[in-house]
């Protein structure tokens, strides 16, 4: 849910680039609220099932006069007055209207939030009925701060036992467990800006059991590293699933290793059959020193060159990423005479001719990783060169504190050592930006989209209760 947090603040800021200034609303006259449910629920034998939807603010202001209505209908409860970015989760319960001895069959419920009399947003349930099946459980994880224990209770909440299960740790930004004994065998995946941690434990669950960690045998904290920049609260979840033998079988025993979610069995379904928790991790305020290059313009009148411009940090920490009511920008002004043939699908141009990029990737300091750089490519036509300058800046935010390399020129090269290739004017072919630039959202002009596809995606967990 933060991520859709922080995607949609990002599509809120940077939906008028492109439009006059003056067109920008001064009020939000309509919340910009979202809900989240589990897309489907198994009631089963005909018990309640407990149902946890989330309820967002992504705007810039407060919301309030929040009601989220349930089934049956009239059905429904107040929502507490959230502050810009904050979310709050709320449960009720769930009964199936019909009993029957027939596994399978389902209704569908619609969940929907209102704000006086306006409705902003609406999402759909199925319930599933179930003769009989294991059902696991995780509590509600509250926010943790770097290194807590952070507790994690499991309860097989069915009729039936469950013999094998794994518990999956998502960490945003390099978040990393530590010190979790379970009888495990661990498969990490470090993949563009999540951290993947999996546990497949062979451990059975009988109906009503619960296991706890930490306890006096096992407990887990959180590690943060310590180049995390902040002031920032990291998104991460804990999820729980039922998964096969086959999938016990092919776990490396007993060692830690390393697995890609493609190499998984497509019975493991990490993804849809368990229930999750998602909580943050606040960092506290850290500094850092941002830097941005600049380029020399090489070519004669006619010719097709392309540019490339990096945003980076020379630490001591990372910055922070893309959040509520900020993002890290790079502004690109070129030089009078060049025409833009093709942009950074990160960036978009103002008013001014003037390009906003925005960074959407995890930038640490170079000392750490020299990989962890943004880059926004152009191509343009030279079709007056001149002897003016462009400027390239960069805005890092308030970790910041030396300015001075925020900038940098762009101008002509004086020593043309080469002509570029296609001098009739065709565009060079882009490759695409690097994966994991555009691993949270990608494309600046697509983010709106990307919005809805990872609400979609969130609102496709499938739960047994």
């Amino acid at each position: 849910m933060r991520l859709l947090v922080l995607l949609s603040s990002v599509a809120v800021a940077v939906a008028g680039l492109a439009a006059p200034a003056a067109a920008a609303p001064a009020t939000e006259v309509v919340p910009h609220v979202g809900i989240e449910v589990p897309q489907q629920v198994v009631a089963i034998a005909g018990k309640p099932t407990t149902v946890t939807a989330t309820v967002v603010n992504a705007g810039r202001t407060a919301a309030t006069g929040l009601v989220l209505h349930t089934s049956p209908p009239g059905t429904s409860q107040t929502v507490p007055d959230l502050a810009a970015g904050a979310s709050i989760t709320v449960t009720y319960s769930v009964t199936p209207d019909v009993a029957t001895t027939v596994a399978g069959v389902a209704s569908t419920l619609t969940v929907s939030v209102t704000a006086g009399e306006v409705t902003v947003d609406t999402a759909q349930m199925a319930v599933v009925r179930d003769t009989g099946a294991a059902s696991l459980q995780v509590a509600r994880i509250d926010d943790l701060t770097p290194n807590q224990n952070f507790p994690v209770a499991i309860r097989n909440t069915g009729t039936a036992p469950i013999e094998h299960f794994a518990m999956v740790f998502a960490g945003e930004q390099g978040l990393m467990p530590r010190a979790w004994e379970f009888g495990c065998n661990w498969k990490r995946d470090y993949r563009d800006e999540l951290t993947i941690v999996t546990c497949v434990t062979n451990r059975t669950l009988a109906p009503g059991e619960a296991i706890a960690v930490p306890n006096l045998e096992n407990e887990m904290s959180l590690q943060v590293p310590e180049d995390t920049g902040g002031k920032y609260t990291y998104a991460a979840s804990f999820s729980v699933v039922g998964v096969s033998d086959a999938v016990v079988a092919s776990a490396a025993p007993e060692v830690p290793g390393l697995a890609t979610p493609n190499e998984a069995p497509a019975d493991a379904d990490f993804a849809g059959a368990g229930n999750i928790a998602t909580f943050g991790v606040p960092v506290g305020a850290t500094s850092a020193d941002a830097t941005v290059s600049g380029e020399s313009i090489p070519g004669e009148n006619g010719d097709t060159v392309t540019l490339t411009f990096w945003a980076g940090d020379v630490g001591p920490t990372a910055i922070i990423p893309p959040g509520h009511g900020w993002f890290p920008t790079v502004r690109v002004a070129l030089p009078a005479g060049v025409e833009v043939r093709t942009a950074d699908p990160n960036c978009a141009p103002g008013d001014d001719g003037v390009y906003t990029c925005v960074v959407t990737q995890w930038i640490r300091p170079a000392a750490v990783s020299l990989s962890q750089l943004a880059g926004f490519r152009f191509t343009v036509r030279i079709v007056d060169r001149g002897e003016g300058t462009g400027k390239v800046t960069l805005d890092a935010g308030a970790q910041d504190h030396n300015p001075a390399n925020n900038t940098a020129k762009i101008t002509w090269l004086k020593t043309v050592d080469h002509r570029q290739d296609n001098q009739d004017g065709g565009t060079l072919p882009i490759t695409g930006a690097p994966a994991a630039r555009v691993a949270l959202g990608g494309a600046l002009l697509l983010i709106t989209g990307a919005v809805t596809f990872w609400a979609a995606r969130r609102r496709r967990i499938t739960t047994r209760a």
